[in-house]
């Protein structure tokens, strides 16, 4: 009975956070994350080129 509540309160949070992600803040602050992971990926490997369409990692003597 415990792993059933559990799991409604988790895919309650799941559906919050879908309908946060919906709205405008919602959407800059995901877009926001990705943007930290890239940079951090980019960081860690400096000889990778982040592409802004769809963040593509691709290397930069690719261009």
């Amino acid at each position: 009975m415990a792993a059933n509540s559990l799991r409604a309160v988790f895919m309650n949070r799941v559906s919050a956070a879908r309908q946060y992600s919906n709205t405008r803040s919602g959407k800059e602050r995901v877009y926001a994350m990705a943007t930290a992971k890239v940079n951090k990926y980019e960081r860690e490997n400096p000889w990778y080129e982040a592409r802004l369409s769809g963040f593509l990692a691709v290397p930069s003597g690719a261009r």
